[in-house]
């Protein structure tokens, strides 16, 4: 019987080799799937605790005065962990630093076998958001109340090696079968415990839950679409706000004459999502397609509102959810992967192994295949890139049934009730989507439409790629030599590749030398910019009067005379690449057409390669986007927090190009003037006039002194990603370590919905989010204080801005008053809907922006600001006693 020592350590800093000392040990024993022993002692290590380590841990110089030393419980320590499996979350650390302060005290370095509980909970759990051990545990069930203690640690790392046990106890024999040649990747003999797990005691019953394709392991449980009363729950209740948007949502979808669009202005709270399920349920008869601004908007449709709707009408609806292709696993390329892997596994390196196995472990599990579920750190991973290079067809419903998951989902689409997508794949697919026979559109979230249909516009050209493809045609020109002997039209065909030939050599030059023009405008400022990649905006006289222009125009006519060339070719010469050679003309030769598009030039360092590239963009889309709305042949509804917050300036017409629509206008659900004490504080400068330093010490004071009951849950909202971490670090400088477990901070590719649960979870917390992070989430419950750093403004030095800057001017228009004005008050007035959640609640609202009462344009913000809403100037002194009644 295998005996498994779990350990922890708490130690007095994080290197034994510099004199740190163990402070505090866990150990927990398993065997035959029990806890069977476990040992908690402090330590005293006769120095003094940094202040940093007592705030991580909770262990202070005085709990350990009366402890005794290591060398005292030595002993001990070695014989509970004698003839025993060494297990720990982070094993190399533990393991170490045990065995060294072991040998100091007089008794042999460890020699025990080791599994590392991080690593393996990386492989079983990979739809887990963190492996931390407080965040796996909760994975599998266990809370874990007191994290960086050793004991409470080791025993939250017992429950999991246990669960983990039993979890690859369930796998059937052809997952197994996979899965064996990976392991010895594992760290230590991980990898060859996990295999005794799964031949010691393997559930011959558990193979039942798997399905075997072309010898891959797949969950047999998929999703089928369908959603069904859930009977524990009670009938939602409709607010009087609802009823009269759903009255007016039939109304709209039942007349005859009129509007076929409509805008729907519903504010935060109201409920607009399940009124216009209900309306749509009710007035329409067959497919509606609903469209949303993001993916995870989408997953809130799915797993909040319709669940709503059909608990509300008692009746099952059919659903289904399309996202691009790459968003789902193509098993045909991963077969080809695995199998590629499985052929090579003395030549793949650690990080693949170990991301091959966890998507193994995923595959069985999943019923959707939608790489969403996925870890973070495993989408991001090169692995899928690797794979999806290799040259095989998608996977279809032909060769894989449903678990061709693009083509199922698509399947699905054919007989669901409410296809729900995102406004991307809208604009991407729309087609396809009206092939659907739909009945409604409704475009949630619409604000966001044109933006989106801008980005949806532009195309992009590599100069390295397209001067990669003709040295690729080049090559090819030439090894087609040896095809041609044997065919007829020889002499034609060599004339013909002849005067290709000497194309590709006039195109490359002046590539070459558009290039070499670029680096020497662009190569130095990109370097001092010190970004992965940078992108500059080029005015139209800026392009039409460089050197590299004229090139690049002169290229692009020579590249539409070769691409003549190859056609003539291709028809002279049997079984050749030219096909290919086209197609990858055609897609990097777009001609740049200045009248339509503006450019952005972007500068990307690819090891000591600079490659620069072209990015194309629509300068008006207004009129595109009415025509892509006018296209779906039904009623739409086009539904947003914050469509009429400048109708009166023709902002929908400016907007989305549409002369004629029908307004439903709904009134706060909220009452803002009691609910939200909204304040000004005038005690220091307006943020936008200090710098960064001086504003991040200013918002971490002002944090520290108000995160305080009453106010418990602080949401902080950033127009700078660089501040948010300055302010984070301050934090953490200020704050004891069990209160900075309950600071989160969002990140450029941290998971909104990972932060929006934990912080709904919290009794007490602070959020520090960028601006846009409360575009359509709506958290669980409300907020004591919110904090607007800035108003959310675009800095007028982005790319995008100095474009819109130069079409303005143009076009004799003002880009403060017609563009930068009007997008920030849209995205203002959804910050600001999401400060209340329910009737009950009470929010207090802090700007440190003196602009939103003095400035301007004063009496615009004014204006967007949620009904009877009003920011009062205040000295913080003054809000510190009318919070806390001082």
């Amino acid at each position: 019987m295998v005996k498994y020592a779990v350990v922890d350590l708490e130690t007095s800093g994080p290197s034994i080799d510099r004199g740190d000392k163990i402070i505090q040990i866990g150990i927990v024993v398993c065997q035959d799937g029990e806890i069977t022993d476990r040992y908690n002692q402090l330590v005293n290590p006769h120095l003094s605790l940094s202040r940093t380590i007592s705030r991580l841990t909770g262990i202070y110089d005085h709990m350990l005065v009366s402890q005794p030393s290591f060398d005292q419980v030595a002993g001990q320590v070695y014989q509970m962990l004698e003839g025993a499996v060494f297990v720990a979350h982070n094993i190399n650390f533990d393991y170490k630093f045990l065995s060294t302060s072991l040998k100091k005290a007089g008794y042999p370095p460890l020699k025990n076998p080791g599994i590392d509980t991080v690593q393996l909970a990386r492989v079983l759990y990979p739809q887990a958001q963190s492996y931390k051990l407080a965040d796996i545990s909760e994975t599998i069930g266990y809370q874990l109340d007191q994290a960086h203690s050793a004991y409470e640690d080791a025993l939250a790392t017992a429950h999991l090696l246990l669960a983990m046990q039993t979890k690859v106890a369930h796998w059937p024999a052809s997952l197994m079968t996979h899965i064996r040649p990976f392991l010895p990747f594992l760290i230590r003999e991980t990898g060859a415990y996990l295999s005794s797990w799964w031949a010691d005691n393997h559930d011959q019953l558990a193979s039942q839950k798997y399905q075997t394709v072309k010898g891959l392991c797949l969950s047999q449980q998929l999703f089928t679409g369908e959603i069904v009363p859930d009977t524990s729950r009670a009938r939602p209740v409709l607010r009087p706000g609802q009823q009269h948007m759903l009255t007016d949502m039939v109304d709209f979808i039942n007349q005859d004459q009129g509007a076929d669009i409509a805008f729907v202005n519903a504010p935060s709270g109201l409920g607009k999502s399940l009124a216009y399920l209900l309306a749509c349920d009710q007035a329409v008869v067959g497919r509606k397609l609903i469209s949303t601004a993001t993916i995870m908007l989408q997953e809130q449709l799915v797993n909040q509102s319709l669940p709503a709707l059909v608990n509300y009408q008692g009746l099952p609806v059919r659903i289904t959810v399309l996202k691009a292709a790459h968003h789902y696993i193509d098993l045909n390329h991963f077969l080809g992967y695995h199998q590629e892997l499985m052929a090579n596994t003395k030549r793949i390196n650690k990080k693949q192994a170990l991301t091959h196995l966890a998507v193994l472990v995923w595959l069985s599990e999943t019923t959707t295949g939608d790489l969403s579920e996925l870890n973070r750190g495993l989408i991001y991973d090169d692995y899928w890139q690797t794979m999806r290079q290799l040259d095989c067809q998608p996977a279809s419903i032909t060769d894989w049934g449903p678990y061709a998951f693009y083509d199922q989902a698509w399947q699905l689409a054919k007989n669901a009730d409410y296809v729900i997508t995102n406004h991307a794949f809208c604009l991407n697919h729309q087609a396809d989507l009206q092939a659907l026979d739909l009945a409604i559109t409704v475009f949630d979230e619409s604000h966001n439409l044109p933006d989106m249909f801008f980005q949806a516009n532009s195309y992009r050209q590599s100069l390295a790629d397209l001067i990669k493809s003709l040295d690729e045609i080049q090559a090819g020109l030439l090894s087609l030599a040896d095809d041609l002997v044997s065919q007829s039209n020889t002499v034609k065909a060599f004339g013909l590749m002849r005067q290709a030939s000497l194309l590709v050599d006039r195109i490359q030059v002046h590539l070459d030398q558009a290039e070499l023009d670029l680096k020497g405008n662009f190569q130095a400022k990109h370097y001092y910019m010190n970004q992965p990649e940078s992108h500059f905006y080029l005015s139209s006289d800026q392009i039409t009067t460089s050197n590299w222009w004229t090139d690049m125009q002169e290229a692009h006519r020579l590249l539409a005379d070769l691409t003549e060339l190859l056609t003539k070719l291709d028809q002279l010469i049997d079984e050749s690449p030219i096909v290919n050679w086209l197609s990858w003309l055609t897609d990097l030769t777009k001609p740049v057409n200045l009248a339509e598009y503006f450019l952005i030039l972007s500068c990307q360092q690819e090891d000591d390669q600079l490659d620069f590239c072209f990015n194309c963009y629509l300068k008006s889309s207004n009129q595109s986007l009415a025509r892509f709305i006018q296209s779906f042949n039904h009623k739409k509804l086009l539904v947003s927090a914050t469509n009429n917050i400048l109708a009166n300036d023709d902002y929908i017409e400016t907007k989305f190009g549409l002369p004629h629509y029908q307004q439903l206008t709904y009134p706060a659900y909220f009452n803002y003037q009691k609910q939200v004490s909204a304040f000004l504080l005038t005690d220091r400068p307006s943020i936008d006039k200090m710098s960064e330093g001086q504003a991040a010490a200013y918002i971490v004071d002002l944090l520290t002194q108000v995160w305080q009951p009453p106010i418990l849950k602080i949401q902080v909202f950033f127009q700078s990603y660089s501040l948010l971490d300055r302010v984070y670090h301050g934090l953490d400088e200020r704050l004891a370590a069990s209160d900075m477990a309950d600071v989160f901070a969002q990140h450029p590719r941290s998971s909104k919905q990972k932060l929006r649960r934990q912080y709904d979870e919290a009794s007490r917390a602070i959020l520090l989010s960028s601006s846009s992070f409360s575009q359509g989430v709506h958290l669980a419950s409300g907020q004591d204080l919110m904090i607007i750093t800035r108003l959310p403004f675009r800095s007028p030095n982005d790319v995008f801005e100095l474009a819109k800057a130069d079409l303005a001017k143009q076009q004799q228009q003002n880009y403060f008053n017609d563009y930068a004005l009007p997008e920030m008050l849209v995205r203002l007035r959804q910050l600001l809907g999401r400060a209340l959640t329910s009737l009950d609640d009470h929010t207090y609202m802090i700007s440190l922006d003196h602009r939103i009462i003095d400035s301007s344009y004063h009496k615009q913000v004014q204006a967007s600001l949620p009904e009877n809403m009003t920011f009062v100037p205040i000295t913080l002194e003054s809000f510190l006693n009318q919070v806390y009644n001082l």
